[in-house]
Formats: C-alpha cells, structure tokens, sequence
C-alpha cells in the first residue's frame, strides 16, 4: 500500500487510483474494501479531501442591548405534550434575552392562544420585570404582536380597575365623618390599600 498510495512519486491518489494501481500486480479477497479502509484512514488524503457536503452556516444570535433590563428583551417559548400536573400539559417559557439570560417557566395547556399568553405574561412576569421592549416567539411575529395587544388591554382594564380604587381611597378620610365608624379603622384600612400591590 505505501509503494502505490504513500510514495511521493505516487502523491495519495484516491481510493479508484490506488485500487486500480495494485489491481495491475496483486489481488486478495477484500481488496477493496482493505484500500477504501486504508485511504479513509490516510491522515493527508483527510486533509485535502474536498468537503463536497459544507456544513451550514451557523446561526447568527439575537445581539442583546448594552443597557438593558431585566427581561426587557423577552423570547417565549413552550414545551408541550407533558404529563399531566394539576391540569396544566405544557410550559411556557420566557427567557430573558437581553441581560441574563435568565429563564422563568408559567404552567399552560397546550392550546394556549395570545389572550392567554397575555394574560400568563401579566400574571407572572409583568409585577416584577415591567413590559417588554421586544417580545420573539417561535409562532411569528403575528403572535408577539396579538400578545402585546391584548397585554395593553388587560393592563388598561388593570389601571382603571386601580384607577376606581384609587378614588374611593381618597375619599375614605371623609366618610368616616358621615358615619359612625372610629377614624383609626379607616385610617388603618386606607394605609393598607394605597400601599402598592
């Protein structure tokens, strides 16, 4: 094999050459597949060997902001068909894209549609991280758009909800005056609502 693949007059030419090169002199049961396994095993014949099938190019991540918050660039995704757990089959996960790369998981169903990542999202997320600037989902931007949608309505039904409680707080003070209620136990009451939730 090195005097028909290895010598320098010879220069490693292919696995058809050389089998075609000892073909002239020797044969043996196997020959074939001795010098396919000889050559493919040939550290120079590697190197140059033409890579006829290009790997793809690698995907190109999603650049995060210098001064971003916490989850100000969300990516939501979900895990589904799990077992069963207290009546919830899938996850949905939010992954903060932007600083952390921090992941936080809300319990769903798997028929989970925008209104309801909305909501899960306001629930679970909005509290403690605010909206976010950009919100990228594997169902397409159709849904990251219906989701914020339908985030600024139930947020808007939230503020005039606090909106409405807000104006019976500020009136309080004076109805204890129209009734027979002690003043602490309003005052006490009012302090506990305007402190925020």
């Amino acid at each position: 094999m090195k005097q028909y693949h290895d010598s320098l007059p010879r220069g490693h030419p292919g696995h058809f050459k050389t089998l075609e090169l000892i073909r002239c002199y020797y044969w043996w049961p196997g020959i074939a597949v001795f010098v396919k396994n000889y050559i493919t095993g040939c550290a120079i014949c590697q190197q140059m060997k033409i890579n006829t099938h290009p790997s793809s190019p690698c995907f190109i991540p999603i650049k995060g902001q210098k001064d971003a918050e916490l989850f100000s660039q969300v990516t939501c995704d979900f895990i589904a068909d799990l077992p069963k757990s207290d009546g919830f089959d899938s996850l949905m996960v939010m992954v903060d894209h932007g600083y952390t790369k921090g992941v936080i998981s809300i319990p769903c169903n798997k028929t989970i549609d925008a209104t309801l990542m909305a909501q899960n999202y306001i629930d679970h997320m909005y509290q403690c991280f605010r909206l976010p600037d950009s919100f990228l989902s594997d169902h397409g931007p159709q849904i990251s758009s219906q989701v914020f949608r339908e985030m600024a309505r139930l947020l808007k039904q939230k503020e005039s909800t606090r909106n409405s409680k807000s104006i019976f707080e500020s009136s309080a003070p004076t109805i204890p005056k129209c009734g027979n209620h002690s003043t602490p136990s309003w005052s006490s009451a009012t302090i506990k609502r305007s402190t925020p939730p």
